[in-house]
């Protein structure tokens, strides 16, 4: 704790109020400047400058004092005096005036610019908006003749159809009549030779042309009608516009006026400069001593000044003026007995501040003497205690903690206080750890210690982790982390502590969880910040390449079951979403009921606020406004994290809770497809899911050796690759690393089963060369001298045609460099090497799994790329024709319920600061329309963001041209679709997840 509970600069956020002190007392200075309090005044001024930081002007404040203020004595003034000094006054009022004067007359010719430019400015726009409405004139004008022409041309066409049409009908009428006549002929011969012909059956004339449909008439005049409220609606627009020039140019206006009278404002004050260059100065007169009488006797403030002008100098750096001012202090016999706590004070700061700790020691005991205030008595015990705590006198330290605690300090020194008595007794031997777990969980379960009771739980955790009771300190540090105090960077140190407890015994998932929870809050200066951000980072990878192999096996698994077990499990598990996402509902709605029933029956507003019913009611909906429905946990963004890494259980399709709230958002639209289309159901979508968990299982224990330094768990995880999926892509480096590390383990026997592998079966590899010359790897960096070196050869054999050394090389980068920062660039070269060498569908596999590893990488784009070209190549009319299709799917209904919903393009890891900045947008310019933000799972690797709900398509279309201009704030560089979307259409939306069918469905109908 230091000495004094401020210091200079200290008053920074309060400035304006400082300001107006130093008025004040410069007008009270210039009104009465043979006051005996003058001095008082100028003091005042001297601290308020202390506190805004200006040590500067503080320090002429208080030498003015020092020098002008030394003893009681003021001058009074005769008639002769008195008139000289209205001269003065009358002298120096009429030099303010005029600089008034010229003041105002700058002023006006400032105004007199912004006008004019002002005007300008307006004359501009409205030649801007006079060109827009004739360029949207013509535009409507030749739209309309090309409708026209459109419709003559048709009509002309109908025309020459239904000539054609009678043509046809007058030929086949005749050609039915000569059959007639010719069937009545032959009926006629057959009569005359006694045959009977039997009737002939009718038969449907298929060469009629159907009746005109008026159908067309109407859509036609529809058509003409949907134009004619199109063009009301833009004028609508562009009234609207106008309108809203105007209400801006109406609050500049406003604004000028309002500036122009806060101008005039400040020069009708009172110049604050007045206050050290008083008129006192220029005065002459009869000089009288004041003498202290009754209880408001004078002190004189030069001594006072003095201490505060040393600390001024000790804040500001000047230690060797501060030391003159105290020498100074010390050589003046007349210092008042008063002041000299204080003295003692400011000279055990002075110590502290040269490390002088013995010195600071006996000044501050010294100071506690002649110190009569208790809260400040109370201060300087709690800093003696801290030095003995120290040196190690933790009984002596107890000793001054306790007198802290008898002098009623403020709340935070008594607890700390408390705090550290029991601290100091353990470590002093005088209680035992579980007492003095004992007297903490007591100070915990204390009302008053509800917003500190982390703090308290730290410290449990600290002992029961000096103990060796590593369990019970994390149980404590849970605690800790859960009770989230005032201060957020303890919640931080206790997740840190967390994190080292399970980094520390290979708890791997958990710690990457509690290591990007704690970055949160952790102050970059804290030692440990550039540890817990690298774990953060490799266990972030980590934990991401498990959860690859967890999910991918768990669809596998669900996707072999037998179709009827397939089925029912996943119509069982839509069954428990639907039945949870009702539970939560019908939960929502008792509690929005309850907070509306408490706002109408509780109208006292003056309680404290969870006495409040109204207040409480009030809050929840502000909270569910904001922040949508959250789950009713704690830390529920700690609990997704720690989740999201246990991939799929027996019970659970979904890759995480995230993903599971989101299932259970959407549960009244889920349908069976929608789960089954994401398991791996075909060859080739069996082949992508086996090259996902290839790809995690080499990442694994390539992070574990090269990172982590835990060969055993490398061992496992490559050795169970080697196992699962004989002969892939990462068979010779897997094998490699197992024989390094076999090596290193002195398990010879191991190491040369995939030493003789390797030679035996791939002989000409640059893994059996490394093999037999040692020396090999580092032939080759040198050669190359640095990683991008390396690349630049392979990508130079890439351009010769040497697929196969690439593939070696880009293969064997990460055994050779390490870390290899530019594994991103050598897989797409071996993704390329691939596509040479290998089928098609190896070729995608590897461009697939580039995209999906490397989501924040410019690799990602080359090969979404090189992907969608090989997915367009020969098909691309049907793909076209497919959207329509789709897009076809969907119907416009303009007054239905209508939702708005934001697709970006960047990682699931930014949705939530997405998520919170529409949030904040929706509270800032649409908080009565009680929107909800939910975010969604589109796939396993996109969401959205959902706004519901408007009542029909036009509240939607405002709210969406109002977010769309903010698309790039909101997104913080991410691409944004903003589209419109009917509750009935988001239900087949989510049936197929068709973004392009449904963009082309919006900007058909919507635009």
């Amino acid at each position: 704790m230091p000495v004094y509970p401020y210091k200079g600069g200290d008053g920074a956020a309060i400035s304006s109020n400082l300001d107006e002190t130093i008025q004040k007392t410069s007008i009270a200075i210039q009104k009465k400047p043979n006051s005996k309090w003058v001095d008082d005044c100028y003091l005042l001024i001297g601290k308020s400058y202390y506190l805004k930081g200006e040590y500067g002007s503080a320090t002429e404040a208080f030498q003015y004092i020092i020098k002008n203020y030394s003893n009681n004595i003021r001058r009074s003034y005769d008639r002769q005096s008195q008139e000289k000094m209205r001269r003065l006054k009358e002298e120096e009022r009429k030099a303010t005036a005029k600089e008034k004067a010229e003041a105002r007359e700058e002023l006006l010719r400032q105004q007199q610019e912004e006008r004019e430019e002002r005007a300008k400015e307006r004359k501009d726009a409205q030649k801007t908006k006079e060109k827009e409405r004739e360029d949207k004139a013509k535009e409507r004008e030749k739209n309309t003749k090309e409708k026209t022409k459109e419709r003559e041309k048709s009509l002309k066409e109908r025309e020459k159809e239904r000539k054609e049409t009678a043509k046809q009908r007058e030929k086949d009428r005749k050609e039915k009549a000569k059959e007639r006549e010719r069937e009545r002929k032959q009926r006629e011969k057959d009569r005359k030779k006694g045959i009977k012909t039997p009737p002939k059956p009718k038969t449907e004339d298929t060469n009629i042309t159907p009746k005109k449909d008026p159908r067309a008439e109407k859509e036609a005049a529809a058509a003409e009608k949907a134009k004619q409220e199109k063009e009301e609606a833009e004028k609508a627009e562009q009234l609207k516009k106008e309108k809203e020039a105007e209400e801006i140019e109406k609050a500049a206006k406003e604004k000028e006026e309002a500036e122009k009278k806060a101008k005039e404002e400040a020069n009708n004050a009172e110049p604050e400069s007045a206050a050290l260059g008083s008129i006192v100065d220029k005065k002459n007169g009869t000089e009288r001593e004041y003498k202290g009488d009754g209880w408001l006797n004078h002190k004189l403030s030069k001594y006072e000044a003095m201490l505060w002008l040393a600390r001024n100098y000790m804040d500001n750096g000047q230690k060797s003026e501060s030391q003159a001012v105290l020498d100074a202090i010390d050589k003046d016999k007349r210092f008042p007995k008063r002041l000299k706590g204080q003295l003692l004070t400011l000279k055990a700061h002075h110590f502290l501040a040269q490390n002088k700790y013995a010195e600071a020691k006996t000044t501050l005991q010294e100071a506690v003497k002649s110190t009569s205030k208790r809260n400040g008595r109370a201060r300087l015990h709690y800093i003696i205690a801290q030095l003995e705590e120290q040196e190690g006198n933790y009984p002596v330290a107890v000793k001054h903690y306790r007198k802290v605690l008898k002098s009623r300090p403020s709340f935070d020194m008594e607890f700390h206080a408390e705090l550290n008595t029991i601290k100091n007794k353990l470590q002093g031997g005088m209680v035992s750890p579980d007492r003095a777990l004992a007297l903490l969980e007591k100070m915990a379960n204390d009302g008053k210690n509800a917003d500190v009771a982390d703090q308290i739980y730290f410290e449990m955790s600290e002992i029961a982790a000096a103990n060796g009771n590593d369990a019970l300190a994390a149980q404590y540090l849970e605690k800790s982390a859960a009770k989230g105090g005032k201060d957020p960077k303890q919640k931080a140190l206790a997740y840190l502590r967390l994190a080292h407890l399970n980094y520390d015994k290979e708890k791997y998932t958990p710690a990457a969880a509690y290591y990007d929870s704690s970055m949160v809050a952790l102050p970059k200066t804290h030692k440990d910040y550039t540890t817990a951000q690298t774990r953060a980072e490799v266990l972030g990878g980590l934990v991401k390449s498990l959860h690859t192999i967890e999910l991918q096996d768990s669809l596998q698994r669900i996707a072999k079951m037998p179709k009827g077990e397939r089925d029912r499990y996943i119509d069982e598990l839509i069954a428990q979403l639907q039945y949870e996402a009702r539970k939560r509902a019908e939960e929502q709605q008792f509690l929005e009921e309850q907070a509306a029933q408490n706002t109408n029956n509780n109208n006292s507003s003056g309680q404290f606020y969870f006495y409040n019913e109204a207040a409480k009611g009030m809050g929840y909906n502000e909270f569910m406004t904001k922040w949508g429905n959250r789950p009713l946990i704690d830390n529920w963004r700690l609990t997704s994290k720690l989740s999201g890494a246990s991939g799929i259980n027996d019970a659970d399709t979904t890759n995480n809770t995230n993903n599971r709230e989101n299932l259970i958002a959407r549960a009244e639209t889920l349908t069976h497809d929608d789960i089954l289309s994401q398991l791996p159901l075909t060859p080739q979508a069996l082949a992508k899911s086996d090259s996902l968990i290839i790809g995690a299982f080499y990442n694994v224990g390539s992070i574990y050796h090269n990172s982590l330094s835990n060969d055993p768990k490398a061992i496992d995880a490559l050795e169970t690759l080697l196992r699962r999926f004989p002969n892939s892509e990462y068979d010779l480096p897997a094998r490699y690393m197992l024989y390094g590390m076999y090596q290193s383990a002195g398990e010879s026997a191991k190491a040369d089963v995939h030493k003789n592998y390797i030679l035996n079966n791939h002989p000409n590899s640059v893994y059996a060369k490394m093999l037999l010359d040692p020396q090999y790897a580092e032939k080759a960096a040198l050669l190359g001298s640095e990683l991008e070196q390396y690349y630049e050869t392979t990508y130079q054999l890439h351009l010769k045609g040497e697929h196969e050394t690439v593939l070696q090389r880009a293969t064997a980068a990460d055994s050779l460099f390490s870390p290899n920062t530019l594994r991103p660039k050598f897989d797409l070269l071996r993704a390329f090497a691939i596509g040479k060498t290998k089928d098609k569908n190896a070729y995608v596999s590897a461009l697939q799994t580039i995209v999906l590893q490397y989501p924040g990488d410019v690799v990602k784009a080359k090969a979404q790329e090189i992907l969608s070209y090989l997915e367009s190549a020969g098909i691309q009319a049907a793909n076209t024709a497919a959207t329509g299709a789709a897009a076809a799917k969907f119907k416009y209904e303009p007054n239905v319920r209508h939702y708005v919903m934001i697709i970006p393009d960047g990682e699931i890891s930014q949705m939530p600061a997405l998520t919170k900045a529409v949030s904040d947008f929706n509270q800032s310019n649409f908080s009565t329309d009680q929107l909800k933000t939910n975010q969604m799972l589109l796939d396993p690797e996109h969401q959205i963001v959902l706004i519901k709900e408007f009542s029909n398509s036009t509240k939607a279309l405002f709210y969406n041209d109002a977010i769309t201009p903010q698309a790039g704030t909101l997104g913080n560089g991410m691409g944004l679709k903003i589209l419109v979307i009917s509750k009935t259409n988001f239900s087949q939306f989510f049936k197929d997840k068709d973004v392009a069918a449904y963009e082309q469905f919006f900007g058909e109908n919507y635009k």
